[in-house]
Formats: C-alpha cells, sequence, structure tokens
C-alpha cells in the first residue's frame, strides 16, 4: 500500500511544459486552473513557434536555455505507454532545466480524481484487501506479475521496474 515518496510542491507561479499536443494543452488548463502560469511549451518535434497564444520552444534553443536558467520548474505532458519518458527528463536536465516532473506527478499535485485512470495515491491507502483480491482472481504468474507491476507503476511512478517491463 505504501507509494513513493511525497511530489514536491511547485515553488513559485509559474511553469513551463514539455510536450505542446493535447496532453500539453490539457495540463495548461489545469495549471491555469490552479493558478499556475504557463510561460512556454519546450516541444522537440514542435514546428510550432507557440500554442495557444504560448511560446513554444525547442529544448536546446536559447529561448529555452534562458527559460531554464529563471529556475522555473517543466512538466512532461506525455500520456502515451509507448513512450519511456526518461530520455526526455535527461534531456531537459541537461538543457538546465533543474526540476522536472512527470505528468504522473503533476496530477499528483493538481489532479482531479475524474481523470482517467490517474488518481492520487492516497485512494489506495486501506485498500489492500480489495488490491489482493483482485491479484487472487488473476489464475496465471504472467498476469499476476503484470497487475503487480501496474499497481508499482501507480503507486511509485517509476516505469523502470518489474519484470514486464514496467508498463
Amino acid at each position: 500500500e505504501k507509494g513513493g515518496p511525497p511530489v514536491e510542491p511547485i515553488r513559485g507561479r509559474s511553469i513551463a511544459i514539455y510536450g505542446a499536443g493535447n496532453c500539453g494543452r490539457k495540463v495548461a488548463a489545469l495549471a491555469r486552473a490552479h493558478g499556475l502560469e504557463v510561460n512556454a511549451f519546450v516541444d522537440s518535434r514542435a514546428e510550432l513557434t507557440n500554442c495557444d497564444s504560448i511560446p513554444c520552444f525547442h529544448p536546446g534553443s536559447a529561448e529555452a536555455k534562458d527559460l531554464a536558467r529563471t529556475g522555473i520548474p517543466v512538466v512532461i505532458a506525455i500520456f502515451n505507454y509507448a513512450t519511456d519518458t526518461r530520455p526526455i527528463a535527461r534531456l531537459l536536465l541537461e538543457h538546465g532545466f533543474e526540476r522536472v516532473l512527470s505528468y504522473q506527478e503533476f496530477h499528483e499535485l493538481y489532479g482531479q480524481a475524474s481523470d482517467f485512470w490517474l488518481t492520487k495515491r492516497s485512494e489506495y491507502q486501506g485498500r489492500s484487501s480489495e488490491i489482493l483480491g483482485g491479484f487472487d482472481l488473476l489464475g496465471d504468474n504472467i498476469s499476476q506479475q503484470i497487475f503487480h507491476d501496474c499497481l508499482a507503476y501507480r503507486l511509485t511512478f517509476d516505469a523502470g521496474g518489474g519484470r514486464s517491463g514496467g508498463r
């Protein structure tokens, strides 16, 4: 039942968002609803110069590096099972961003219970009998391992563990 460490709150009132697609726009709307200003989108594949009237920069651009020097946190707004976001986080750190939050971490701070499968990790507390009951319904080791890996991912936000690839 124990999850990963608590997500440290965002200091300040501004963020940058990596990913100018649908998830990035959703993060921007959620950020604004919580009083955060979105200073920029950062995106390696975007051909945009702005997104919803917010500037969009390539992570290696002078503008992104200037933004990183301000100490602004950046949220990786990618919600795609086939995308490993760890290389993106490393890229952002290499380009000077000091605080990189995953979509799951941002959701933990500002998300709503109605957001698809993401829920606050605290929702799992006190539910060990239900969780174990679900585990017991699975009759083979592979299904049990996948169930375990999915639960571990939801509790720790670590996609790297587990025998089934952490997804």
